[in-house]
């Protein structure tokens, strides 16, 4: 995975491909409606992170840092 330099949510997306990369965009989409709307459901979340849209990346750090994420890439 490629961080941009500029990118604010560098460390941040390290740490969610790391710990939860392996999620499919599909499973996602059942917690997040509008999720990463130009990629495929069987993509996987540390294959497309470097190319989610603002709002996309939003909801999973905002998940994360609140505790759900992990039961949500879970279901």
């Amino acid at each position: 995975m490629t961080i941009r330099l500029d990118d604010p949510h560098g460390d941040r997306n390290v740490e969610l491909s790391c710990k939860y990369g392996s999620a499919l965009i599909g499973s996602l989409r059942k917690a997040y409606v509008s999720f990463a709307p130009h990629c495929a459901d069987d993509e996987r979340l540390s294959d497309v992170l470097h190319k989610l849209d603002k709002a996309s990346i939003s909801q999973l750090i905002r998940d994360h840092e609140a505790g759900k994420l992990k039961r949500i890439c879970k279901e």
